[in-house]
Order: C-alpha cells, then structure tokens, then sequence
C-alpha cells in the first residue's frame, strides 16, 4: 500500500516516498501520515480526533514506518509530529474500555499485544540510525510523552505540555517512560516526576532538560523541527549516524570501549567521499 505524499506547510517540498503497513483500515484512514520534506522524513500522528490517541492501528504502524526508514540511507533525520492541537494524548482509553467491557475479549492478551507491538516501535524509533526530532506542539501525556521522550531531540511550541498521565485512569508507567525519564533527569526526579504526575510547562521542561528548544511564538514546533534537521543535514551522512551511534553508547560502554568504537568511526570516515572533498583531495 502507498502512503500519499503532498507538500508540507511553507516552501518544504514533500518527496515522493513508498511505505508498506500491516495495520488494519477499516476506518478508511491511516493512523500516521509519512512523507519527505528533502532529506528528513516526517512521522505525522493522524488521529486528531482523538487528540492522536495510540491505539493498535498506530502502534503498528509505528513500527512498521520505523523499519522501512531505518533501511532508507538517503534520510537524514526522522520527525515525529501531531496532527491537530496534540502531539499525542496517549494510549485510547476508548480501546481500553472496550478490552475490559467486551466480553469476548481476553483483556490481558489483548493489551500485551499492544504493548509488545509499541514498544517494539519504541525500541525501533530509538535505535534509527539517524537523529530523531520530537515536534511537540500541543500536549504530550502518557504513552505520548514516552514516545516523545524516545526521540534524541525535542523541540516544544510555547505553549505545549508534558504529562506522565498514566495515574489518572490508575495505570502504570509505559512505553519506556520510567527509562527515557531515569536517564534525562536522574532516578530520583523522575521517580518523584511519576508520582506527582504534575502537568509540566514546555518552560519547566526546558529547565529539567526533558525539551531542548521551545520555537519561538509566532512559529510551531514542527516549523522549527524541519530548520533543525535541515542544519544537522549539512553533516555528512557517515558523521550523521555516527554521532548517533556513539551518543547512545556512551551510556553504557566502558571508556577503552567507547574509544574504540570512536576509532572504528574515525577510520571509516576516512573513506567517505565528503570527507576527502573537504580535504580537497580528488
């Protein structure tokens, strides 16, 4: 199946590109919207309705455009966004009631196969070899404030949200959010962040280090997101990747391990046809 690809707001030109999904659409309509925006590919929640609520449908698809990006070497960054007035309410307690109130429904089956299929799409979108942007512009609770935490960047409009969420239905922690949280803020904020489970401002998100930029007022976080990637695109694809590469590994490697895995970066970039025109040779 063809996602379609338009133009995006602005003068960013939307390339043509080809992504197969799994999901069912019975509904007529896809979950999430892919498309080019030149080198960046753009992740679009499409359920703005539902305030881009994650049910089965999305999560699946997740990881089904996550996997197809990931074997994309012309891409040079990924760009997740919100269609509407949300980036993501979260998981659709719509589809949670219907899982606890339909009889013939195993509830505990049913759920564990959504969340095994999300956080495959986590793992996935986390481990895309390329710099991934969290476009916040609106509320980002739950399962979507997860997903925004699993990008490497987050920009947030000025007035976009943050919530854990998750104890308000009386749920638990989700979507990677007690991990990505632990790691940006500490263990013990974050364990306190989950237990006030306060709405946090994108202003007292940039302070906590959970966003990285807030666009300025009279632009979105999606227009500021594109600007970012377009700069960051200038890199050479090998130096792109690598940096990604070598970010996630300093978390959990050794120093003689993670030299190592600079020297392997450094020798190959040798290599590269970007570098040695820099260089001025050939």
């Amino acid at each position: 199946s063809r996602v379609s690809v338009r133009k995006s707001r602005g003068s960013c030109v939307a390339q043509r590109a080809t992504y197969r999904y799994t999901s069912d659409m019975s509904n007529g309509q896809r979950s999430l919207e892919v498309f080019r925006v030149r080198t960046t590919t753009v992740i679009r929640l499409n359920r703005p309705e539902h305030r881009n609520a994650i049910d089965q449908s999305m999560a699946t698809e997740l990881l089904d455009a996550a996997r197809t990006i990931a074997d994309d070497e012309s891409n040079r960054a990924l760009v997740i966004a919100g269609a509407g007035k949300a980036f993501s309410a979260g998981g659709d307690v719509d589809y949670f009631r219907r899982c606890i109130t339909d009889p013939e429904i195993d509830v505990k089956e049913e759920i564990g196969r959504q969340a095994e299929v999300l956080h495959s799409a986590i793992v996935a979108l986390h481990n895309l070899p390329v710099p991934v942007i969290a476009a916040i512009d609106g509320p980002a609770v739950g399962g979507g404030f997860s997903l925004a935490l699993a990008a490497d960047y987050r920009i947030a409009s000025p007035h976009a949200f943050m919530q854990c969420g998750f104890s308000r239905i009386a749920a638990t922690p989700d979507a990677g959010m007690s991990w990505f949280l632990a790691r940006l803020v500490g263990a013990p904020r974050s364990f306190s962040m989950l237990l006030e489970d306060a709405r946090i401002t994108a202003q007292e998100a940039h302070r906590a280090g959970l966003v990285d930029l807030i666009s300025d007022e009279e632009s979105s976080a999606y227009d500021a997101a594109l600007e970012v990637a377009d700069r960051w695109a200038q890199h050479s694809p090998h130096y792109l990747r690598t940096v990604k590469s070598l970010a996630q590994s300093s978390l959990s490697l050794l120093l003689v391990d993670q030299l190592r895995h600079e020297a392997r970066g450094i020798v190959a970039a040798m290599d590269t046809p970007e570098l040695h025109q820099r260089l001025g040779i050939g």
